[in-house]
Protein backbone atom coordinates (compact mmCIF):
# COMPACT_ATOMS: atom_id res chain seq x y z
CA UNK A 1 0.00 0.00 0.00
CA UNK A 2 1.35 3.44 -0.89
CA UNK A 3 2.00 6.10 1.73
CA UNK A 4 -0.08 9.33 1.65
CA UNK A 5 1.88 12.01 -0.21
CA UNK A 6 0.02 14.84 1.52
CA UNK A 7 1.27 14.00 5.01
CA UNK A 8 4.27 16.07 6.10
CA UNK A 9 7.53 14.20 6.59
CA UNK A 10 9.95 15.33 9.30
CA UNK A 11 12.93 17.05 7.74
CA UNK A 12 11.25 17.41 4.34
CA UNK A 13 11.07 20.75 2.55
CA UNK A 14 7.82 22.68 2.78
CA UNK A 15 5.54 22.24 -0.25
CA UNK A 16 5.76 25.04 -2.76
CA UNK A 17 2.71 27.14 -3.59
CA UNK A 18 1.19 26.54 -6.98
CA UNK A 19 1.49 29.41 -9.46
CA UNK A 20 -1.64 31.38 -10.25
CA UNK A 21 -4.25 33.14 -8.21
CA UNK A 22 -6.04 30.10 -6.84
CA UNK A 23 -9.60 29.08 -6.18
CA UNK A 24 -10.07 31.35 -3.15
CA UNK A 25 -9.24 34.43 -5.22
CA UNK A 26 -11.76 33.39 -7.85
CA UNK A 27 -14.50 33.08 -5.22
CA UNK A 28 -13.58 36.45 -3.70
CA UNK A 29 -13.45 38.15 -7.11
CA UNK A 30 -16.81 36.67 -8.14
CA UNK A 31 -18.44 37.73 -4.89
CA UNK A 32 -17.10 41.27 -5.16
CA UNK A 33 -18.25 41.54 -8.79
CA UNK A 34 -21.76 40.41 -7.86
CA UNK A 35 -21.83 42.81 -4.91
CA UNK A 36 -20.80 45.74 -7.10
CA UNK A 37 -23.51 44.86 -9.62
CA UNK A 38 -26.11 44.79 -6.86
CA UNK A 39 -24.92 48.15 -5.50
CA UNK A 40 -25.13 49.69 -8.95
CA UNK A 41 -28.64 48.38 -9.52
CA UNK A 42 -29.76 49.64 -6.11
CA UNK A 43 -28.35 53.11 -6.89
CA UNK A 44 -30.12 53.09 -10.24
CA UNK A 45 -33.41 52.14 -8.57
CA UNK A 46 -33.09 55.00 -6.07
CA UNK A 47 -32.31 57.47 -8.84
CA UNK A 48 -35.28 56.24 -10.84
CA UNK A 49 -37.57 56.52 -7.81
CA UNK A 50 -36.38 60.09 -7.10
CA UNK A 51 -36.92 61.05 -10.73
CA UNK A 52 -40.45 59.57 -10.69
CA UNK A 53 -41.44 61.14 -7.35
CA UNK A 54 -39.99 64.62 -7.82
CA UNK A 55 -40.32 64.98 -11.60
CA UNK A 56 -37.08 66.97 -11.28
CA UNK A 57 -34.00 66.37 -13.37
CA UNK A 58 -32.03 68.62 -11.03
CA UNK A 59 -32.81 66.47 -7.98
CA UNK A 60 -31.86 63.30 -9.84
CA UNK A 61 -28.63 64.79 -11.17
CA UNK A 62 -27.72 66.14 -7.73
CA UNK A 63 -28.24 62.74 -6.14
CA UNK A 64 -26.20 61.04 -8.86
CA UNK A 65 -23.37 63.52 -8.33
CA UNK A 66 -23.46 63.09 -4.56
CA UNK A 67 -23.41 59.30 -4.95
CA UNK A 68 -20.42 59.46 -7.30
CA UNK A 69 -18.21 61.86 -5.32
CA UNK A 70 -17.20 59.37 -2.60
CA UNK A 71 -16.21 56.87 -5.28
CA UNK A 72 -13.99 59.45 -6.94
CA UNK A 73 -12.34 60.66 -3.77
CA UNK A 74 -12.05 57.35 -1.92
CA UNK A 75 -11.16 55.06 -4.83
CA UNK A 76 -9.55 56.87 -7.73
CA UNK A 77 -7.44 59.57 -6.10
CA UNK A 78 -5.74 57.44 -3.41
CA UNK A 79 -5.12 54.71 -5.99
CA UNK A 80 -3.42 57.07 -8.40
CA UNK A 81 -1.46 58.64 -5.54
CA UNK A 82 -0.30 55.20 -4.41
CA UNK A 83 0.76 54.29 -7.94
CA UNK A 84 2.70 57.54 -8.34
CA UNK A 85 4.52 57.23 -5.00
CA UNK A 86 5.23 53.51 -5.35
CA UNK A 87 6.93 54.06 -8.72
CA UNK A 88 9.14 56.88 -7.41
CA UNK A 89 12.73 55.87 -6.51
Amino acid sequence: MEQEASLPVRGAAAPQAKPGLGRDFLWMFTGQAMSMQGDGLANLAVLWWIAEETQSVTASASLALLATLPIIFLDLLPGSWWTATAAAP
